[in-house]
């Protein structure tokens, strides 16, 4: 094993026992270094209160900016948890007119967004039915709007902005999402996964649905429409697959992008040299906008960039822009591993997962421009103190 190995190995292990000491953790330190490798085994290793298998989204885009949508989630409880513990579903600045479980109807009105139910099935269904106003949201969570898009921000707790969810990092999705917009004001319809349908509506209105089949965090779905200008490179994996993986610009020219696909290649061959793992979808795709809540995200197959660390003007950009868009696609990207396929117990971890990812960056960087840039975090720790 090399010394980079060991390194990351020993902090995956201080982690877990940093975790130990504040109560109980879905994987045991002897299973780390094999999940790790083998993601294969990693569902029968986490041990979840309620498990979502799918949620489905369907949303329409309005002239005026509001959504509404309802929506099907189904539930199948953990066989190891207490069949009496409530399952509670979390929504924050939401209208909701329709709340339903397993048949049952609830009203939320005067509830202060917090609900506990009690499923008497081992499988069961919760049904929604809400409406988004996004041009009136300014939080930069949930749905909001970003100049002439719509675009999602969920971590930590934006998702519970969008539907009544249990809005926690342990609880698992696989999201598929439709959309149906208006052609001239949003003709790209963006989220996670890989589109499993599209077409037209009628001749001012279209239609896409997205298909999500990895689970993850509800805090790692996302959403963008609007009129987005895209470029499109593929990626070759080491056993020889296709990835398509595009870039879908705002504001200014899509080969201001260019560089930023480059970058992703290149972390993506990095990370299948170095740990055998390659990306399990077949389709990546980067959204580059601003307004954003932070300067990048790392939405599961839908990357979000602020425009600052996602484009270069090749007449105007330093060494240092070049180097702050590649170290931050660096990390969206090795987020998929670190932080989405291996997510968190609960809210705290994130310091953990950012932390173990802004690791395996500075790795990258080290391997790939030599062991000076370990001077580059130094140099920025100086200037922010």
């Amino acid at each position: 094993m090399s010394r980079l190995n060991l390194s990351l190995l020993f902090l995956i292990i201080l982690a877990a026992g940093a975790s130990l000491l504040a109560g109980r953790v879905w994987l045991p330190p002897s299973a780390l270094a094999d999940v790790w490798q083998a993601f294969g085994s990693l569902p029968s290793l986490i041990v979840l209160d309620i498990r979502a298998p799918r949620t489905v989204l369907a949303l329409m885009v309005g002239a005026v900016l509001g959504l509404s949508g309802a929506v099907l989630q189904g539930f199948t409880r953990n066989p190891l948890a207490d069949p009496d513990e409530p399952v509670v579903l979390h929504w924050r600045s939401l209208d909701v007119v329709r709340l339903i479980v397993d048949g049952k109807s609830y009203s939320v009105e005067g509830m202060s967004g917090e609900m506990a139910v009690v499923p008497t099935a081992h499988r069961f269904t919760v049904e929604t039915e809400v409406v988004l106003q996004p041009d009136a949201n300014e939080s930069l969570q949930g749905l909001y709007r970003a100049g002439s898009s719509l675009v999602t921000h969920c971590e930590p707790e934006g998702f519970r902005r969008i539907i009544p969810f249990p809005d926690r990092p342990d609880v698992l999705v696989r999201i598929e999402t439709t959309l149906n917009a208006d052609k001239a004001a949003y003709p790209v319809l963006l989220s996670n996964g890989e589109i499993d349908g599209a077409g037209d509506i009628d001749a001012n209105r279209h239609w896409v649905r997205w298909r999500d089949a990895v689970p993850k965090p509800c805090y790692l779905f996302a959403l963008a429409a609007g009129p987005f200008t895209s470029i499109e490179d593929r990626h070759v994996t080491r056993s020889g697959r296709q990835i398509t993986i595009a870039a879908h610009v705002l504001n200014g020219p899509a080969e201001q992008a260019r560089f930023a696909l480059d970058c992703l290649k290149s972390v993506m061959a990095w990370e299948e040299a170095w740990l055998g793992r390659e990306f399990d979808l077949d389709t990546y795709n980067l959204a580059i906008f601003s307004p954003l809540a932070f300067h990048a995200m790392e939405n599961k197959g839908l990357n979000f960039f602020d425009d600052s660390v996602g484009l270069i003007d090749a007449d105007a950009a330093i060494d240092l822009d070049y180097l702050n868009v590649e170290i931050n696609v660096a990390h969206e990207y090795l987020h998929n591993l670190t932080g989405n396929r291996v997510p968190c117990r609960d809210w705290f971890e994130l310091c953990l997962k950012e932390g173990l990812t802004t690791l395996r960056h500075q790795l990258y960087a080290e391997a790939k421009y030599g062991p000076a840039m370990r001077l580059w975090p130094l140099k920025v720790f100086q200037s922010q103190q």
